[in-house]
C-alpha cells in the first residue's frame, strides 16, 4: 500500500513537473507566462475528490519554476550543482526529493538540501522556509538576506519578515507575491513575465510618496492603477 502511495506522490510531482517543462519549449514570450499560469490553475482540481496535484506538489513545481525568471549574480561555476534548500516543509522536501534527479536548472544539475541552521546557506541559491519552521525562520530569513539567495516563505507576514516570494491562497488556489526591494538587497533580478502573474508585487517607493520604510505593493487581481501602500 505504501508503495502505491509513493509511486501515486512521484507521478503527481512529475506530471506537474512535466506540464510546466512542456510550455518552457515554446519560444514565445506569451508562452513562457503561461508556464506559471497553468501551476496556479493546479488548485482548481482540488475540490476534486482525488486531487490531480497535492498543494505540496504544486509548491514544488513552482520552486524550480521560478529559477527560469530570476537572474542571479556571476559566479556560479556550471559545474556546481543549483541547491534548493527546505526548511518546515518535509511534504514538500519528499516531493523535491523525487522530482531533481531529472531537473537541470539554469545548466545545472539541481540538489535538494534539507536547511536547519544559517551555517547551512552555503552554496543555496533558493530557499524555501515552509510553515512549520517556526523560530528558525527569523534567523535564516536573517542571513540568506545578506546572501543571493531567492527566499520563499508560506506565511502571512511572509514579505513584511524579509522573503523575496511568499506563497498565498486564493480561493483554492496557490498564488504567489513579490517584494522587489527584498529581491534587490540579495542582488536578484526578477524577470517581468513572473511579475505579470504574481498576486501582488511590493515596488520602491516613488519619490516622495512614500516615508522611510514603506514600500508601494500593487494587487494584480485589482483594476490596473489600483495601488495600495504596504510596510516591508
Amino acid at each position: 500500500m505504501r508503495s502505491t502511495a509513493q509511486a501515486g506522490s512521484q507521478s503527481n510531482v512529475i506530471r506537474a513537473s512535466q506540464s510546466t517543462q512542456a510550455i518552457s519549449l515554446m519560444s514565445s514570450p506569451l508562452a513562457r507566462i503561461a508556464l506559471v499560469c497553468i501551476v496556479c490553475a493546479f488548485g482548481s482540481a482540488w475540490g476534486a475528490a482525488e486531487p490531480a496535484y497535492s498543494p505540496a506538489a504544486v509548491k514544488a513545481a513552482f520552486l524550480h519554476r521560478f529559477a527560469a525568471y530570476v537572474e542571479w549574480p556571476d559566479g556560479a561555476a556550471s559545474t556546481d550543482p543549483f541547491i534548493i534548500g527546505v526548511t518546515g516543509a518535509d511534504d514538500v522536501a519528499g516531493q523535491l526529493e523525487q522530482l531533481v534527479p531529472q531537473l537541470k536548472i539554469q545548466n545545472r544539475r539541481a540538489q535538494l538540501r534539507r536547511v536547519e541552521a544559517p551555517e547551512e546557506l552555503a552554496g543555496v541559491q533558493i530557499l524555501y522556509i515552509g510553515p512549520a519552521a517556526g523560530q528558525r525562520s527569523r534567523s535564516l530569513l536573517a542571513a540568506a538576506s545578506k546572501l543571493p539567495i531567492l527566499t520563499i516563505t508560506d506565511d502571512a507576514n511572509g514579505l513584511a519578515s524579509g522573503s523575496v516570494i511568499n506563497f498565498v491562497q486564493v480561493g483554492r488556489n496557490i498564488r504567489f507575491e513579490v517584494s522587489l526591494p527584498a529581491a534587490e538587497r540579495s542582488k536578484l533580478r526578477i524577470d517581468s513575465g513572473l511579475l505579470s502573474v504574481a498576486a501582488r508585487v511590493e515596488e520602491q517607493p516613488r519619490a516622495g510618496t512614500a516615508k522611510k520604510g514603506e514600500y508601494l505593493a500593487h494587487t494584480k487581481d485589482r483594476a490596473p492603477g489600483d495601488r495600495q501602500r504596504g510596510r516591508s
